[in-house]
């Protein structure tokens, strides 16, 4: 017997197998690498729940201790904090529930959400603060409360994305736009 010079038993992929398997990954990539490059989107949904959470948490808080609070946005410092009104009138930053710090969330300081901003557009009645009553009610003002007549809004974004809190007049119903 002889032996043939070609040893067909060897496999190999085809050019054109090799060809679809790299468009393939052209495509993949064409569409997974925009996606992951860009997250502004999740950061701005973190904080606005974030910002939700503790807009609710004040409004619960008053309601239960029957004192009121407020939330005090910082927008040069980018940050905001929850404030109980003692009984002599003064202001104090309540503890945060879950990490026992004073309540006081600044947004350069976290490391996922540094890119998010609050914008100047934080709008209580013209005031950059909202408190609530202890029936829930939402008002607005620095140093005397006065009654929110209007929505009051405040938008946190990174990047192109944001998002806008809001918090209804009478209820004190808090939405993200």
């Amino acid at each position: 017997m002889s032996r043939s010079v070609y040893d067909n038993s060897r496999s190999a992929f085809t050019l054109v197998e090799m060809l679809v398997v790299v468009l393939i990954i052209g495509v993949a990539v064409t569409v997974i690498i925009p996606m992951i490059g860009n997250c502004n989107d999740f950061k701005v949904a973190t904080a606005a729940r974030q910002l939700v959470g503790a807009l609710l948490y004040a409004q619960t808080k008053a309601i239960s201790t029957q004192q009121r609070h407020r939330v005090v946005f910082d927008i040069a410092g980018n940050n905001y904090k929850i404030e109980v009104q003692n009984p002599d009138g003064s202001f104090s930053v309540i503890t945060h529930p879950t990490n026992k710090s004073p309540y006081q969330i600044n947004f350069s300081e976290i490391s996922e959400l540094k890119s998010v901003t609050i914008d100047d557009s934080v709008d209580f009645g013209g005031e950059s603060t909202v408190w609530f009553d202890s029936l829930g009610v939402p008002y607005s003002g620095d140093a005397v409360a006065v009654s929110l007549t209007a929505q009051g809004n405040v938008t946190v974004s990174a990047g192109s994305e944001s998002q806008t809190i809001s918090v209804a007049p009478v209820t004190g119903r808090v939405s993200i736009n």
